[in-house]
C-alpha cells in the first residue's frame, strides 16, 4: 500500500495540496516574466509549490523552457556559475546543438567539456572547470546564457534558483549581487525565481534598500495552508487507503503543528501507520509525543548553543510577551538592557531561530516552541 503523506521532499500529485491562489500567482509571473522572489520560513512547502506552477504551466503550454539551480553546496562564485552553466546546457537534447551554443556563448579561455549523460533524464551535460577568482572577467558571458537560450529556442526561459541566500556567504558577496542584478535586469526574454530556505536572510537580500537584489521583481511572501484545507486533504488521504479520521481529528492534527506544512505531513504519517481503522486524537497524541521524544536531542543541542539572555527571550516569547522595548521584559526576564534584547533578536534571527513579522516575531519551529514551553522552561 502507497504511504499517503510525503515530507523532507518535493510533494508532488496527490500529496499536493492546496496553494491554488498561489500556484496562479506564481504562473501569472512566469507568464509575464516578472521576477520573483519566494519568502517564507523553512518547510513550508516553497520547493513543492515552484514545482506545482511548472507542472501546471507545462500542461497548457510548450512555449517555457524551466532551468533549476540548487546553491546548497555551491560555495563559491564559481562553484555557482559552473553550476548555472550546466542547468541552462540541461536545456539541450543533442551534442552537436550544446557544442556550437557553447561555442558560440562562452569565451574560448573557459574549460569545457560536453558528456552524454542519462538519456532518460538529461541526455548530454556540460563540464565547465573555472579559475578561482576570475568570476568577473567570465561572469557576464555565463549569467547571460539563459537569454542567449532563449533567442536560439525561440521560447521563454524561468530560471528557479533553490537556496539563493547562500550567495551571501560568498567573499565578496555584494559585487557578486551587483554583477546579478546588472545582467539580469537586461535580459528579456528570462524570468527568475528566486527561494530558499532561510527567511531573515532572504527577506535582507531582496527587502533592503541597500542590497543591490532590493526589490527585484515580485516579493512572494508565502503563507500557510489554511486549517481547513488541511482537514480536506488529510480526511481524503486515510480514506483512499481504506482507513478513516475524522474532520474533528484531522483539525486537532494540523492544529497540534500549527499548520506547518512539513510537520502536518510527517505527524499524519506517523499518525496514520498507528492507525488500523479509524483514528483517534488519542492515536494523534502517541503519535505527536514520539515526533516530540524523536526530536528532543536536537532541540536540546539548540538550547545548548545559547547565552543564558538568548534563552531567557525565548522564554518570554513562549509566555506571549510581545513588546520588546517594555519595561516589562526587562523587568521579568534576564534580558539585560533594552539595547541588549535588539542584539539579542538579531542574533536568533541570524540563526534561524526566530522569524519577525512587521507585527510580531515568532519561535520558526512549532514543536520546537513546544518543546520548550512543555520540558524546558519548567
Amino acid at each position: 500500500m502507497e504511504i499517503p503523506f510525503n515530507y523532507g521532499r518535493i510533494v508532488t500529485g496527490e500529496n499536493y495540496t492546496d496553494r491554488v491562489e498561489d500556484v496562479k500567482h506564481l504562473n501569472s509571473n512566469f507568464k509575464a516574466l516578472t521576477n520573483t522572489t519566494i519568502i517564507s520560513p523553512r518547510r513550508w512547502g516553497k520547493s513543492s509549490m515552484v514545482n506545482k506552477a511548472i507542472e501546471t504551466l507545462k500542461e497548457t503550454s510548450d512555449e517555457y523552457i524551466f532551468v533549476f539551480l540548487d546553491v546548497f553546496n555551491l560555495k563559491t562564485q564559481e562553484a555557482f556559475l559552473e553550476g548555472y552553466a550546466k542547468s541552462v546546457a540541461r536545456a539541450f537534447d543533442n551534442h552537436s546543438e550544446l557544442k556550437q551554443f557553447i561555442s558560440e556563448v562562452l569565451p574560448s579561455n573557459i574549460r569545457t567539456e560536453i558528456l552524454l549523460g542519462n538519456k532518460n533524464i538529461f541526455p548530454v551535460e556540460l563540464r565547465i572547470s573555472l579559475e578561482h577568482g576570475n568570476s568577473k572577467e567570465y561572469c557576464p558571458n555565463i549569467l547571460d546564457m539563459p537569454q542567449e537560450l532563449a533567442e536560439r529556442k525561440g521560447k521563454k526561459v524561468i530560471v528557479c534558483i533553490d537556496e539563493f541566500q547562500v550567495i551571501t556567504e560568498y567573499e565578496d558577496s555584494l559585487a557578486f549581487q551587483r554583477m546579478l542584478r546588472a545582467a539580469w535586469q537586461r535580459h528579456t526574454k528570462v524570468a527568475y525565481c528566486l527561494f530558499g530556505s532561510k527567511f531573515n536572510m532572504m527577506t535582507e537580500l531582496v527587502g533592503k534598500p541597500r542590497m543591490p537584489l532590493y526589490k527585484f521583481g515580485d516579493m512572494f511572501y508565502l503563507k500557510k495552508i489554511s486549517t481547513g484545507n488541511w482537514v480536506e486533504f488529510i480526511t481524503e488521504r486515510f480514506r483512499s487507503t481504506g482507513k478513516s479520521i475524522s474532520q474533528d481529528t484531522a483539525e486537532y492534527l494540523a492544529n497540534l503543528v500549527e499548520n506547518h506544512s512539513y510537520y502536518v505531513q510527517q505527524l499524519a504519517q506517523l499518525t496514520w501507520f498507528r492507525t488500523d481503522d479509524i483514528c483517534t486524537k488519542e492515536i494523534v497524541d502517541a503519535a505527536f509525543s514520539g515526533l516530540v521524544d524523536q526530536l528532543s536531542m536536537i532541540f536540546i543541542q539548540t538550547v545548548e548553543s545559547l547565552t543564558s539572555t538568548q534563552s531567557e527571550f525565548l522564554r518570554a516569547l513562549c509566555n506571549g510577551v510581545t513588546r520588546f522595548s517594555s519595561t516589562e521584559l526587562v523587568n521579568n526576564y534576564r534580558v539585560g538592557t533594552a539595547a541588549n534584547v535588539k542584539n539579542i533578536r538579531k542574533t536568533l534571527e541570524k540563526k534561524e531561530i526566530t522569524t519577525s513579522f512587521p507585527n510580531q516575531t515568532e519561535i520558526q519551529d512549532p514543536l520546537f516552541k513546544y518543546w520548550l514551553k512543555n520540558h524546558y522552561f519548567i
